[in-house]
């Protein structure tokens, strides 16, 4: 009876050493995959664009056009301000782009003149 304890005790300190050498290689591959996706993160292009944006009255306006251009998969964040009449974009430009932000705050019926940045102050 003595045996089968030893045996038994033996066959346990076996599977936990099995198991913290498992988890340590496992610790390292995951290590590893993290690090190849921060450097799949830092190729990403990050910029900031303003919007020209007439039609928007209120706060309710910037409101619903934050919301919109938010869940367009890219954006990072987004302002609206209906006094400037503009809307300032942070996006990844390896997912989205400009032209595909204004199509949106275009589509819910408010007019985009391009960029702040291009437009001529004559």
């Amino acid at each position: 009876m003595k045996k089968n304890r030893e045996n038994i005790y033996m066959l346990k300190k076996s599977i936990m050493a099995l198991l913290l050498t498992f988890m340590v290689l496992f610790s390292f591959a995951c290590s590893d995959t993290l690090a190849k996706s921060d450097t799949k993160l830092t190729e990403s292009k990050i910029v900031t664009k303003t919007i020209d944006v007439k039609g928007m009255t209120c706060e309710s306006c910037e409101g619903a056009i934050v919301n919109y251009v938010t869940k367009i998969d890219g954006v990072l964040s987004t302002r609206a301000s209906h006094v400037k009449e503009s809307v300032t974009v942070k996006y990844d430009e390896a997912k989205t782009d400009i032209d595909a932000i204004m199509k949106i705050v275009s589509s819910k019926g408010y007019k985009t003149n391009g960029l702040k940045e291009n437009l001529s102050k004559d």
